[in-house]
């Protein structure tokens, strides 16, 4: 009997876990999976909801770019240091993250939206990232190995192109 009822409210709060109502809880794990391969990592940053937001389970998930952590954010602060946008304390535990409150690219950040980053506590942050190597802080592009040689090829294949566009503006008249 419990497990049915686990299972009942497992299937209800799928449908509802994303904060933004734009997919269910395995289209953000795909969405997740794809934005960690192309960007390096992700983050998920739990949202506690009221009860009176009548949800299965009073818990939502918002999937941010890794954008909304700024790397270049590294200071030193009383009783520990931020360093790529990780708070760690002194003896080496991240214990927060600092995120923006909009994307970057957003037009009104700046202008409606306060453009400083907020100390969001790392319990309510899950970041997704494969470390390649002890004390790695932030993740790296699956394709960061590769991405050279595609611009190479890029820059290849359009001068191909403009070769073969010229030879065809060539004519000869007999």
């Amino acid at each position: 009997e419990l497990r049915r009822s686990i299972h009942e409210r497992w299937f209800d709060w799928v449908k509802k876990a994303n904060a933004d109502g734009s997919r269910d809880f395995y289209g953000m794990q795909k969405l997740i999976f794809r934005t960690m391969a192309r960007d390096g990592e992700c983050f998920v940053r739990f949202r506690g909801r009221l009860p009176e937001d009548r949800l299965p389970v009073p818990l939502q998930l918002q999937v941010l770019e890794a954008d909304f952590c700024p790397i270049d954010l590294n200071r030193e602060i009383p009783g520990g240091i931020i360093r790529a946008g990780k708070e760690f304390n002194g003896i080496g535990k991240c214990v927060a993250y600092w995120m923006l409150r909009a994307h970057p690219g957003d037009p009104l950040m700046g202008k409606s939206i306060d453009p400083n980053p907020v100390r969001v506590d790392a319990q309510d942050i899950l970041h997704v990232y494969l470390p390649d190597r002890p004390g790695q802080v932030r993740g790296v592009s699956w394709l960061a190995p590769i991405v050279l040689r595609l611009h190479n090829m890029d820059l290849y294949d359009d001068a191909l192109m403009w070769r073969q566009n010229l030879a065809t503006a060539f004519v000869g008249v007999w």
